[in-house]
């Protein structure tokens, strides 16, 4: 049931009506009336009640209401501080947006680009200072021409940039060199610094053809090679201080680190391996192939070697050839030599110490073939295996064989000649086959020959003056 309230004020009746005090009502029991009080009842009677703790309106209700208002609405502080806000249409445009996809629109925003996601933290400041970074330094694109000199910029901002600015620019320069110049192409660090009348050349790597100024149709690919060209054309180059040092050398062809290092003035030269002509200065139409081929050729031409320290130590010598590794090792000063095989010439018979080195005209075919003692006898030939000649013009053929006094010739394995002027056979036969008489030899000359008479084999000799000897007649 509602409970009725009836509010106690104290105040008489209306005049001239007749009034009954509530307390002389059966159900209504006044114990202390006070002003403000209520009439409340209990269940059984009206009783009287303090008035606030029943009605109150300031009370719980009112209560409660305020703090759901001030649940549902910012703080008045931020009410004023958005109310303080200046808009603008197109900032309350955007709010009134639907969806994504107008924003978007409105934004110029393509719906399949990819949104960043940074790594880790990133904080506002580091984008910030980003974003003021890049303006700083852009250009944009409309305001950029493409001419002879590169990028222009239009007016209102920074000057034009022009080959000139960009070559003047010592930091620029050094990392952006332009890589044509007219025929001439180089790309690197201190390449064509001094270049003036030079067409076609090309230089790859840091100071490679520094010097060249005049010079024609040069190629060095290497750090400093051809650094030293100036005048000198038609050369090539490969490696790392290939023909570092060449000046008005012509026709050079270079292959290898430190390849034809030493070159300068000579012409015609090629070299193929690390090392190769290393020292070669003024040398000519020499060619070698192999690391350290041709090591210590300065002066020397017409020389030519092939293998591993092939001809490593010729330096003034020429018209030498030699093919297999440390062939003509040790030969310095010497000329018109041949050797061909392991070690020919440079250790004969497994003896470095009877290696050539000023022996001259000599030829020697076969590994560690070559002179039977130290002293340099010319004009030596040796052919086979450990193949070795003592005498100059002495001659052996054969493995092992030993020609070992001047002019002497020892045919066959293991031969060993025992006087000069000597040929020597070792422990074999010599045989002949019939034949017609030759004619009379030159002046202080014999022909030894088998004929035939009469059914039997005869042992004959003619002299010079044409006279005819029998030496011996089949039984």
């Amino acid at each position: 049931m509602s409970e009725i309230v009836i509010v106690v004020t104290g105040q008489t009746g209306p005049s001239g009506v007749g009034t009954t005090p509530l307390n002389d009502l059966t159900d209504v029991t006044i114990t202390a009336a006070a002003a403000g009080d209520i009439l409340r009842h209990n269940g059984t009677a009206w009783v009287d009640a303090v008035g606030t703790t029943h009605f109150d309106a300031a009370g719980t209700a009112a209560t409660a209401q305020a703090a759901a208002i001030a649940a549902s609405q910012p703080l008045d502080s931020d009410l004023t501080a958005i109310a303080a806000l200046t808009t603008t249409a197109y900032g309350r445009a955007f709010l009134a947006l639907a969806d994504a996809t107008a924003a978007r629109t409105a934004l110029s925003v393509s719906a399949t680009n990819t949104p960043f996601t940074p790594v880790g933290n990133v904080a506002a400041s580091d984008v910030q200072a980003a974003i003021a970074e890049v303006a700083a330094e852009s250009v944009q694109t409309s305001a950029l021409t493409v001419n002879a000199n590169l990028l222009t910029r239009t007016a209102g901002v920074p000057a034009e940039i022009t080959r000139a600015n960009l070559a003047a620019d010592a930091a620029f320069t050094a990392v952006f060199e332009p890589v044509q110049v007219g025929s001439n192409t180089h790309i690197g660090l201190f390449t064509h610094t001094a270049l003036t009348t030079g067409t076609n050349n090309s230089a790859l790597g840091n100071s490679a053809q520094r010097l060249v100024t005049t010079g024609n149709n040069n190629t060095a690919v290497g750090i400093t090679a051809q650094r030293e060209v100036t005048t000198g054309g038609n050369n090539t180059a490969v490696g790392s201080l290939a023909q570092r040092n060449i000046t008005t050398g012509s026709n050079n062809t270079a292959l290898g680190d430190n390849a034809q290092f030493g070159v300068t003035t000579s012409a015609s030269n090629t070299a193929v391996g690390v090392n190769a002509q290393y020292a070669i200065t003024s040398g000519a139409s020499n060619a070698c192939l192999g690391n350290n081929s041709h090591r210590n050729l300065s002066s020397g031409s017409n020389n030519v070697a092939l293998g591993l320290n092939a001809g490593f130590g010729v330096t003034t010598g020429g018209n030498n050839t030699c093919v297999g590794t440390n062939t003509q090792l040790s030969l310095t000063t010497s000329s018109s030599n041949v050797a061909m095989g392991v070690n020919a010439q440079y250790s004969p018979n497994g003896v470095v110490a009877n290696a050539h080195t000023t022996a001259a005209q000599g030829v020697s075919i076969g590994n560690e073939s070559g002179l039977g003692s130290a002293t340099q006898d010319n004009d030596i030939t040796t052919i086979g295996y450990r193949a070795i000649a003592t005498g100059a013009g002495a001659v052996s053929l054969g493995s092992g064989a030993h020609a070992a006094f001047t002019q002497s010739v020892a045919l066959g394995m293991s031969t060993v000649s025992t006087a000069a002027s000597q040929v020597h056979l070792g422990s074999r036969h010599m045989e002949m086959v019939e034949i017609t008489a030759p004619a009379a030899g030159a002046t202080n000359s014999a022909r030894i020959y088998a004929d035939d008479s009469g059914g039997k084999t005869r042992l004959m000799v003619r002299f010079a003056t044409g006279a005819v000897q029998q030496l011996a007649i089949e039984p």
